[in-house]
């Protein structure tokens, strides 16, 4: 079975994306070439983010300081993005 994947998020539209799956189990999010803004409020004991795409706010967040948690913070939320 095929099932058409679409994500649409307020005004912003996300990939569309094809996968093969038995029983409708999984469900994948591509972010592949889209563009993502990140604005770092820089603290010593926290950074806060903020992530926006195509004008549209999207999260904003406290996090603790390392540009570890950052990359896989972003990786694993939004898979593909460009940063």
């Amino acid at each position: 079975m095929v099932i058409p994947l679409i994500i649409e998020m307020a005004q912003s539209t996300y990939k569309r994306k094809e996968i093969t799956v038995p029983n409708n189990k999984i469900k994948e999010i591509s972010f592949k070439d889209q563009h993502f803004h990140v604005g770092i409020d820089v603290h010593k004991k926290r950074w806060v983010l903020a992530i926006r795409e195509g004008g549209l706010a999207l999260k904003s967040l406290p996090m603790n300081p390392s540009p570890e948690a950052l990359k896989h913070h972003l990786e694993t939320r939004r898979p593909g993005g460009v940063y």
